[in-house]
């Protein structure tokens, strides 16, 4: 292997499948490296084949979206962050993008997941400022949520967005 140039290591395992582009990160610490630049994620994003569907329930499923439809197929349960603390019934799904997906597993707790690395972030909280409305009464905020890639810094955003409020006065 100490024959093949980095370039060609990288084409090759750019084509391959993701679980074992996962399993060849062990092989050495140079393809750990490699195989965890950004470069490398890139172009193995844009050769990726498969799309996965991800269901939302009380738990997250992936199923492959071109998948032969037949009845022995069956959508596999990922673990995720949080899974055995859920405090809510379902697992919220607030958007997914170059198959990261944003996930509320209990409440007011973000996450950043990938499914196929099962690798996965917390998105630090935002508190809502105070002065988002008027001083008296009592305030009610609604949420509005995203996620997405801003391509032109080579990057992911969450955004948590505040709209409406109601006061409630005794007078």
């Amino acid at each position: 292997m100490t024959n093949l140039s980095e370039d060609i290591i990288a084409d090759i395992l750019s084509r391959l499948p993701v679980k074992s582009v996962g399993r060849f990160r062990c092989v050495s610490k140079s393809w750990l490296h490699l195989t965890t630049q950004l470069h490398f994620i890139q172009t193995h994003l844009n050769r990726t084949q498969t799309q996965k569907l991800i269901l939302s329930s009380q738990s997250l499923f992936s199923l492959d979206h071109l998948a032969p439809i037949d009845d022995d197929m069956l959508p596999l349960e990922l673990d995720f962050p949080l899974k055995t603390h859920l405090k809510t019934e379902w697992v919220l799904v607030f958007g997914s993008c170059n198959g990261l997906v944003c996930i509320m597993p209990q409440p007011e707790a973000f996450f950043i997941f990938n499914p196929s690395t099962r690798e996965s972030m917390r998105v630090p909280d935002c508190p809502m400022p105070s002065h988002a409305c008027p001083q008296q009464g009592v305030r009610f905020h609604r949420h509005a949520h995203g996620f997405g890639h801003a391509p032109s810094m080579s990057d992911y955003k969450f955004v948590k967005v505040a709209y409406g409020c109601m006061v409630l006065s005794s007078h």
